[in-house]
């Protein structure tokens, strides 16, 4: 864990990220489904081409509590059909963390596991972006039969609506709907069939369409994640 190469990382993920959210460098629209919109980028990378995703939908929360959502790994199995662990393996007084997740693949494909470091960057504007980005860590070696998947670049961004209620000098309110775009460029390392690489490309950004499903059927879970979003 080199804690200078990781900063180094995350300002690549970040401009990345940005690059992303632009819509530059070869990103285009391909289709809407359940209120998410759907964007790809096909990337070649030595003998492969990987399938960069982008998702952009409304969500009926606050990008601070849209935040804290995409983030709270006791109910991320809610809307990641994915997702079997994770957990936080180390946070520093910068706001940087490191973060283990491992995720599900149908028999007889190998799981798939990350160890990703991540920042969160709160901009003026009411924005919020969680940029993230692999790097290794001591809390999370290999272990077989896991393959170590590598996270060239992914984000979360967040950005206030109209209908945010700022109630003052506060740039980031509890109440309210945000834009929310959430990227992932990805490579699954390993051997795997063309068609699962698609079929994954293809869901991921649909987990926007599962959160909105979660909030609206959860109400409980919105009020958790509110009062988390208080405290901070």
């Amino acid at each position: 864990m080199d804690l200078n190469r990781a900063e180094e990382d995350l300002k690549t993920a970040e401009k990345d990220a940005e690059d992303a959210l632009n819509g530059l460098n070869g990103w285009a629209y391909s289709s809407t489904n359940r209120d998410v919109e759907l964007h790809f980028n096909m990337v070649k990378t030595g003998n492969i081409t990987l399938k960069y995703t982008k998702g952009v939908t409304t969500l009926p929360v606050a990008p601070i509590v849209a935040a804290e959502i995409v983030q709270c790994f006791d109910t991320m199995k809610m809307w990641d059909k994915q997702f079997d662990e994770g957990r936080k393996l180390q946070e520093f007084e910068d706001g940087k963390f490191f973060t283990y997740g491992k995720y599900k693949a149908p028999w007889p494909v190998s799981q798939r596991d990350f160890v990703n470091v991540v920042k969160t960057v709160y901009d003026d504007n009411g924005r919020i972006r969680i940029i993230a980005t692999s790097h290794p860590h001591k809390d999370a070696p290999e272990k077989y039969p896991c393959i170590r998947a590598t996270l060239m670049y992914g984000a979360w961004v967040f950005e206030p609506t109209e209908d945010a209620v700022n109630d003052g000098e506060d740039s980031f309110p509890i109440e309210g709907k945000c834009k929310a775009t959430y990227i992932t460029a990805m490579n699954p390392m390993g051997t795997l069939p063309t068609w699962l690489v698609n079929q994954v490309a293809n869901d991921t950004p649909m987990c926007l369409a599962a959160i909105a499903d979660m909030i609206q059927k959860h109400p409980n879970i919105v009020k958790d994640m509110e009062g988390r979003a208080r405290a901070r």
